[in-house]
């Protein structure tokens, strides 16, 4: 993903939402591998876009994937759709769903673990504290699936952008807003967001 301070929005392509996404670096996100990803209701706090109908070839492609219908949802196959355009006139739209994202897994850094009554980072090869109770939670993010890529946003080879600003969609927001933002936002803020060829 590419990250964007400029921008509210994150998302990125997924396999059973694109109907017109570009040839990325990295392969569409697989919905249906995933365990915890559901769609956002439409009456979701953080849909306020539109809803819409999937034309049939998307609504075929992704009905598997819908969660139960909600009984305050005007239409269990509605969609909330995000739409945002740039200011190069790239555009994109996407279907807004909700996974389950970890920040401790990656495989050139320690896994850390918190202190009991400390928000202090102490790394677990270190730590009395490394059982499973005190690593870091993981965290609901809402993001769109992109649906529609239009110019840079098709060309690129970022499979997806990150939204960084002040927004609450944005990916900092959301963090900010977790129960467990004192650990989680402190830890993956301090990440090195860096390609493993630079490094």
């Amino acid at each position: 993903m590419a990250l964007d301070t400029g921008s509210g929005l994150p998302y990125i392509a997924c396999d059973k939402t694109c109907e017109h996404c570009g040839n990325h670096h990295d392969p569409y996100f697989k919905i249906g591998q995933s365990k915890t990803f559901e769609y956002i209701d439409c009456t979701h706090d953080l849909c306020y876009s539109s809803c819409v109908k999937p034309k049939e070839s998307a609504k075929q492609r992704h009905t598997d994937a819908y969660p139960k219908k909600d009984e305050n949802s005007k239409d269990d196959h509605e969609n909330c759709v995000w739409k945002l355009r740039y200011v190069d006139q790239s555009s994109i739209e996407a279907i807004a769903g909700k996974d389950q994202f970890q920040f401790n897994t990656y495989p050139y850094l320690p896994p850390f673990t918190y202190q009991q009554n400390t928000t202090d980072p102490v790394s677990s090869e270190h730590s009395p504290h490394s059982s499973d109770s005190h690593r870091l939670p993981n965290v609901d993010i809402v993001f769109g699936c992109s649906q529609i890529e239009a110019k840079t946003i098709f060309r690129q080879l970022a499979d997806g952008i990150m939204g960084l600003s002040i927004h609450p969609r944005s990916f900092v927001d959301q963090l900010f807003n977790h129960p467990d933002y004192d650990k989680v936002y402190f830890y993956s803020q301090s990440k090195c967001i860096i390609d493993e060829e630079q490094r």
